[in-house]
Order: C-alpha cells, then sequence, then structure tokens
C-alpha cells in the first residue's frame, strides 16, 4: 500500500503512524512543511526503515498517489491536499484511528475542553500496578500506536482525545468501555468556528462506546445541546452526571458515588478546586472497571498532578509563587484565581485565541484587587477589558519585561500566579517552553533578593 503521512511533528503521533506502516510492509512517504533541520531527531528515529522524506513543503503527488493519508490531528479535513487525496479515492485516517482500530485494549477515553491531561494522569495513578498492565497516551503527548503491550487484550489503556482528533475519526466500530468529558468552555473556534460546531465534536467521543458502556458528562450540561442528543440517540449506555452536588460527587468533604465512600478530600493533595472535580471523573472511570471504593480512598493521598498547573514553587526568598503556565483560556486562569487568596499579584497575556471572552476574568481580578500584569500581542487587546473593572493593571511589552515587575510589585506575604489565559504562539513554540522560561526567571530572581 502506498501511504502518505502528513505531519510528522514533534510529539510522536506522525513517527508512530510511519512506523506502524512501514512495519505493516507499506510504501510510506512522510510529508510536513516544517525543515529538515526542526525534524531532524523525528527523521533519525525512522532511518532504520526504507521512508521517504519531503521536508519543507508539500507535493500533489504524493496525495494523488496515495491510498492511505495519514493526517496529522492539526491538519483541518478541509486541508486542500487532503481533498485531493480524497478526491482519488485515498482513506483518510490518523493516527488515533489506527490505534483505535488496532488495539485489542481495554479503553478508557477522557475528553473536554480543561482538564484531559489532569484527568487521565489521576486515572492512570488510580489504575497503577493492579492486575492487568496500564497505558496512558494520546493528546497527552504519547502515541501507544507502536507500544506492543497497549495492543494486547489484558492491558488497560488511558487516552486522552482532543477535538482534533475526534474531528478528524472516520467510523471507528465502538469498543470503548468508559469515556468521561471534562469541564467545557469555548476554545479552538479558529478550528471549530463555532461553539457548537466545537462542542460537537467533543460529542464524537460518545459513538465510540460499546453497548451498555459508561458515559460521564459534568452535570452541568447534562440537559444541553449536544448532549441530550447523544442521550437521546444512545439511550443503552450507562449516562451518568458527575459534579459536587452529584450522585457522583462530593459530600461531608469526602468523594462519594452513591453510597459508597471513595475518600476524604483532604487526602487529595493536588492544588485547586478544579482538580477536585477532575479526580471525580478519574474515579467514576476507575469504578467501572471493578476498583473498589476501599482501593480508590487508599491511593488518594499518593496522587500527583502534573507541572504547570495551579503548582506551588519550592519556597525560597521571594512572595510565595504559583505556575498555572498550562492556561491558554481564561477560564482555566479565573478557576486558579478564584482558588487562590485575595489579593494576588496574577500575569496574563500571550496570544489571545479568537472568541473567547475575557470580561468575566478582569471583573473577577478587580472585585478581588488583584494586581493584573498583561503582556505579549494580547497585551494591548486586553487592556480595555481590564481596564473597565478598575481593578490595578499593567501592560508589558513581553514576559520577561513582566516577570520582575509582577516580582516587584507583591507585597508581604501576596502571592505570584503565572497563568497567562493566551495561547504562547506569539513567542514560544508551545505553553511547556513558555512556563520554563518563567521558572527560569523566577529562580534568577530568587538567586537575587
Amino acid at each position: 500500500m502506498r501511504a502518505t503521512v502528513m505531519g510528522l511533528g514533534q510529539f510522536g503521533g506522525g513517527l508512530a503512524a510511519a512506523q506502524f506502516l512501514a512495519e505493516q510492509g507499506a510504501e510510506v512517504c512522510v510529508t510536513d512543511l516544517n525543515s529538515p533541520e526542526k525534524l531532524r531527531q523525528s527523521c533519525n528515529a525512522l532511518r532504520k526503515w526504507p521512508i521517504r522524506f519531503v521536508l519543507g513543503t508539500h507535493d500533489e503527488a504524493d496525495f494523488v498517489d496515495a491510498q492511505l493519508v495519514v493526517a496529522n490531528a492539526a491538519v483541518p479535513p478541509s486541508n486542500r491536499f487532503l481533498a485531493l487525496a480524497r478526491k482519488k479515492g485515498a482513506r483518510i485516517t490518523s493516527e488515533m484511528e489506527l490505534f483505535l482500530h488496532n488495539t485489542q485494549a481495554q479503553l478508557l477515553l477522557v475528553s473536554g475542553t480543561h482538564g484531559k491531561s489532569s484527568t487521565v494522569t489521576f486515572l492512570e495513578q488510580l489504575l497503577r500496578n493492579r492486575e492487568k498492565p496500564v497505558f496512558l497516551g494520546g493528546n497527552i503527548g504519547r502515541s501507544l500506536l507502536n507500544e506492543p503491550g497497549a495492543m494486547q487484550a489484558n492491558a488497560q489503556c488511558v487516552i486522552e482525545i482532543s477535538s482534533y482528533q475526534l474531528e478528524a475519526l472516520g467510523e471507528v466500530h465502538p469498543k470503548v468501555h468508559a469515556a468521561g468529558l471534562t469541564a467545557l468552555a469555548p476554545d479552538h473556534l479558529e478550528r471549530h468556528k463555532t461553539l457548537p460546531e466545537y462542542l460537537r465534536c467533543k460529542a464524537r467521543i460518545f459513538e465510540l462506546l460499546e453497548p451498555d458502556a459508561l458515559a460521564l458528562l459534568p452535570a452541568e450540561w447534562w440537559d444541553r445541546s449536544p448532549f441530550a442528543e447523544a442521550r437521546a440517540a444512545k439511550p443503552r449506555l450507562g449516562w451518568q452526571a458527575y459534579g459536587a452536588d452529584e450522585d457522583l460527587g462530593i459530600r461531608n468533604a469526602r468523594f462519594h458515588t452513591g453510597k459508597e465512600d471513595l475518600g476524604a478530600v483532604a487526602d487529595f493533595h493536588v492544588h485547586g478546586d478544579f482538580q477536585r472535580t477532575n479526580l471525580l471523573l478519574a474515579l467514576g472511570l476507575a469504578q467501572s472497571i471493578g476498583v473498589s471504593a476501599h482501593d480508590l480512598a487508599a491511593r488518594l493521598p499518593h496522587i500527583s498532578g502534573l507541572d504547570h498547573r495551579l503548582t506551588p514553587l519550592p519556597v525560597g526568598p521571594g512572595p510565595t509563587v504559583f505556575d498555572n503556565g498550562v492556561s491558554t483560556t481564561p477560564e482555566t486562569t479565573l478557576a486558579a484565581v478564584l482558588s487562590l487568596p485575595s489579593p494576588l499579584v496574577l500575569l496574563v497575556g500571550g496570544q489571545a485565541k479568537s472568541g473567547l471572552g475575557y470580561g468575566e476574568l478582569a471583573a473577577a481580578c478587580a472585585r478581588r484587587g488583584d494586581d493584573v500584569h498583561l503582556f505579549g500581542a494580547a497585551a494591548d487587546d486586553l487592556e480595555g477589558t481590564f481596564r473597565d473593572p478598575g481593578g490595578p493593571l499593567c501592560t508589558h511589552s513581553t514576559l520577561a519585561e513582566a516577570i520582575p515587575a509582577a516580582w516587584a510589585s507583591c507585597k508581604g506575604n501576596q502571592t505570584l500566579l503565572f497563568s497567562p489565559a493566551c495561547a504562547s504562539f506569539d513567542a514560544f513554540t508551545n505553553f511547556r517552553a513558555r512556563a520554563q522560561f518563567f521558572l527560569d526567571q523566577i529562580g534568577t530572581l530568587r538567586g537575587k533578593h
């Protein structure tokens, strides 16, 4: 089979697809708009297979002649090269679809807007070291397509799946044991155009569930479109709402499902009220595959969170500092702000996403008396939004200028929170690079203190 992998990328998906297809005997072409220098590490990892590389450009011939095209999730389905391949009769697929088609493992899927990575990380820790091997992958940054253990029937796979990956799926035979959505809010509207279309992509996760499988929804979305329609279309699924006041919820400072006690909230040491909601989803999914309430409660004290998720920095000279560098939307920053004492000093900025509103965040910061420092490409556009409510405000051209100014404005034991609420692409390759820059600068400031 002649196969074209479109988008090698730097996070493993294209690399895994190319390796998988080459090992199956396909004649593989890898094409990516990035330069050979930028993709050197990924290309070197594929040198042992007879793969042809077309880098820095796309050639129409590689799509016209292909029988199969594996498109990176970042490539929209409307892309002209994909349209050309489709017209010539090629099957368009993705790394995620290849995995779902070929694995025999028990699958637990998580999607949503905020908290996906935290939820799957909590879930993997709840399942770890039991009778079956557990694998974590998907949008969190690790493909399982070439992980032999993750393809076996005795394995359990915890998968984070994005709206892009769900949108790109063709018809996948329902085989997922349980799935859930984390908190939902407008996001990626530059790709999906409208909130209803974005939510429709999220609702696709429930199409992957086998009959009688568990489907978990945030309580606030239970009766809202398109999820009410999904429940009506698949009434055999074990639909369940979760949230603080739900059957799967929090009562008397304890996690519970029905009458079963799942442990004390005080035993869960990850910062942020929103993380408790993420944990509820993970607990519900873990119970669906037979983990007892006793075992879940026993594991709570040992669960750790991911970096850059409202992470307190080690105590040192200067103010208390929290790194919430994962935040690229105003909703996630608002949740972080409300989880900390007021007033705090807040760093917000980067590249604003289209279609998102920052008014609620600005109003909350003004109400609390938080001192906001705006930075980057979004600073000028956001200045009016944050100035209107009347709270303390400073603007800076770059993050490098904003960090020492925010540090200096902290008074007494006031908290400094880095929670950008915007994309990083105005100055950094991704949110991790931006967060690391913040951490490095804080380290420098503490050294001078």
